[in-house]
């Protein structure tokens, strides 16, 4: 659980930051909207999944399935090529 806290401190960020790099300006309402219907979705069916599944198999299987499951998601971010911005960013420096 203490390196699934890990993850999540840098995931959870940087999806939030992808978001706008990756969708156009006009969708990013709607965007947001299904995001939170996922997220609220997920919040009501993982325990309950993670139940049955604890249920129908051991818990040594069921953290592999979770491992397995995380590997194929950092292998998919592979496939994923995010933007550059277009925008100019002013540079100062304090000194």
């Amino acid at each position: 659980m203490g390196l699934r806290s890990i993850g999540s401190a840098f995931h959870i960020p940087a999806l939030q930051a992808t978001i706008p790099l990756l969708a156009p300006k006009s969708e990013l309402l709607r965007i947001a909207g299904i995001n939170q219907i996922i997220k609220s979705f997920s919040n009501l069916a993982d325990p309950a999944i993670g139940a049955l599944a604890i249920g129908l198999s051991s818990i040594r299987n069921v953290l592999l399935l979770d491992i397995a499951g995380a590997m194929i998601a950092i292998f998919s971010l592979l496939f994923i090529s995010i933007p550059s911005s277009n925008k100019k960013k002013n540079r100062s420096s304090i000194f």
